[in-house]
């Protein structure tokens, strides 16, 4: 923070002034000087200063480089990013693209990206850990495009410029006890497309919207936190069959606000001295699930009476904006039994034959549950193990699911049970299995092309990988026509790559329909796929009607000129 020597502050106002050159000498090596106090204490305690961090492949992930302080890349040891101070006022703070491989942001504080900077953005990421971190000042606090398969959990994300942590055409991502407060835009975003997320203990206050949701599908919001906001949880444009339960919404212009959203189930959930409307849904929506409806500030005896003492307000209460109805609307003070949930996420997942795979538990707690849930699992083949850590915890708490097979082990699809118990209650998930020998498949998109004689085709061709295969692939094509070439770009890589095949066709090759034979081999493996090539024949040229009239018109032009010099009088 150097000392501005333009202007200057006099009699409470702006003043330009002149220095002396002394002065000036003076003044230059004090800014030095204090220049070099700040940088040795401007990073905050446990903080460590580090550049904006950009890692765009996997290969990019480098210990000692890139801000990569330990691990392998592996479910068991992920890569680690952590204890950074960066400052994003030139770049994005983290910015992490195109990685499959297991890594965690954690401990580090990223700040003042201003607008035009988010501080942590993940854009087609899988199996990224965000953890523990601050991000204030930025853009977006966390923004994920394109990813999934990971989990945010104990951020804070503060005083940014368009929200805390936004989740673009994301999915299969856990938020947990995550803190979104004073951002100008939304505390937590998902949409258009984000899918299938979990949203468990986050605490979103003194934002636009509390938490936000477009066009997503198929999310769950548990013991979520939403107070003085403009919107509580707002749902729009076809965000369908949200479950909703649980959460707090509190001291909010509105609630909870449907908007053309609809089967969505909405329960168990505390709205309290919202100021314009507690709720809104102009959707087909359910407001009330097994008996159990929610908490309401404004639908309370006595004026509307719980007659028989049960906990629940005799009168159903309406939703403005449409028919929908809490049918059984709690009176405030009731204790529901407390109970919890277990969810796993993804809920699938492969795995080559002596290799591991991970997945994340996530026991959210129910009307105050507080006992002790101990996990297990079973269903596992003959040659596979699990393992939880942590094994047990007091929900709400996420617990990584580790399972380890044995190179002997049968290859299939299994369906492994996992379970919790504790308190007297047990609840389980199911995780689907696949092992599989590691190999690669092929495909090519689109299947069929058709070209000019002399004209050129394109097509996509992909590899990906079965079972952890990670060995080179290199591509190659057969069954061309007399005149026809290819080209890969690349022509060979890991699995899963996309490559551009070029088929280019001479003026002599024949006019007919071909079956390509596009073939990958690594790995002492082959596979192929078939691409359908038309090659058409090329129109006759047309008569250069144009340029023999041209021809004709400058030769009439030619005449005229010649006869007119004849008749000229010669004198």
């Amino acid at each position: 923070m150097g000392l501005n020597t333009k202007v200057g502050v006099f009699g409470g106002k702006i003043r330009p002034f002149s220095l002396t050159v002394c002065g000036a000498l003076a003044l230059s090596m004090f800014s030095v000087l204090a220049f070099q106090a700040a940088q040795a204490s401007a990073s905050p305690s446990g903080y460590t200063p580090h550049a904006p961090i950009f890692i765009t492949s996997n290969d990019n992930f480098v210990i000692g480089q890139n801000g990569v302080t330990s691990g392998s890349g592996t479910g068991l040891d992920p890569y680690i990013i952590e204890n950074w101070v960066i400052e994003a006022s030139s770049a994005n703070g983290i910015y992490i693209e195109n990685t499959t491989k297991y890594f965690i942001i954690r401990n580090c504080l990223v700040e003042n990206g201003g607008y035009s900077y988010q501080g942590i953005l993940l854009h087609n990421v899988v199996n990224g850990k965000i953890e523990n971190n601050t991000c204030r000042n930025n853009g977006w606090g966390i923004l994920l495009n394109f990813s999934s398969n990971g989990n945010l959990t104990n951020n804070t994300c503060e005083n940014n410029s368009y929200g805390g942590i936004d989740l673009f055409s994301s999915s299969n991502e856990n938020l947990t006890n995550n803190t979104c407060e004073n951002n100008a835009g939304n505390g937590i975003q998902l949409g258009p497309s984000s899918n299938n997320n979990i949203l468990t203990n986050n605490t979103c206050g003194s934002n636009s919207y509390g938490i936000y949701l477009f066009f997503s599908s198929n999310d769950i919001l548990t013991n979520n936190t939403c107070e003085n906001n403009n919107y509580g949880i707002h749902l729009d444009g076809d965000s369908n069959n949200d479950i909703l339960t649980y959460n707090t919404c509190e001291n909010n212009s509105y609630g909870i606000y449907l908007a053309d959203s609809h089967r969505c189930t909405i329960f168990c959930n505390y709205l309290l001295n919202n100021a314009e409307n507690n709720a809104h849904d102009n959707g087909a929506n359910y407001w009330d699930y097994n008996g159990k409806g929610n908490y309401w500030s404004d639908w309370q005896p006595p004026q509307h009476p719980d007659a028989n003492g049960d906990g629940v307000v005799d009168q159903p209460r309406p939703i403005s904006g449409g028919t929908n109805r809490d049918h059984y609307p709690f009176v405030l003070g009731f204790v529901l039994l407390t109970d919890f949930t277990i969810d796993v996420s993804p809920t699938s997942g492969s795995v080559a034959q002596g290799g591991s795979i991970t997945a994340t538990v996530s026991i959210s707690s129910i009307a105050g549950f507080a006992e002790t849930v101990s996990l297990s699992a079973t269903g596992l083949p003959s040659g596979a193990t699990a393992s939880f850590s942590p094994f047990s915890g007091v929900p709400s708490f996420s617990s990584t699911l580790t399972i380890s097979t044995a190179s002997t082990i049968s290859t299939g699809t299994y369906s492994i049970t996992v379970t919790g118990t504790g308190g007297g209650k047990t609840h389980s998930c199911t995780y689907t299995l696949t092992v599989a020998v590691p190999d690669f498949s092929i495909s090519v998109s689109p299947t069929f092309g058709s070209a000019v004689q002399g004209v050129s085709v394109t097509a996509i061709v992909s590899p990906a990988s079965v079972g952890g295969f990670s060995e080179t692939v290199s591509l190659s094509a057969s069954g061309l026509p007399s005149g026809a070439t290819t080209t890969f770009s690349p022509p060979s890589g890991t699995p899963g790559f996309d490559s551009t095949l070029t088929i280019s066709t001479a003026s002599t090759t024949p006019a007919g329909t071909y079956s390509i034979t596009i073939t990958g081999t690594g790995g002492e493996k082959t596979h192929s796929a078939t691409f359908s090539l038309t090659v058409t024949t090329a129109p006759p040229t047309p008569f250069p009607w144009e340029l023999l009239v041209g021809i004709i018109v400058v030769i009439l032009i030619v005449i005229a000129a010649i006869f007119l010099y004849r008749r000229k009088p010669r004198g």
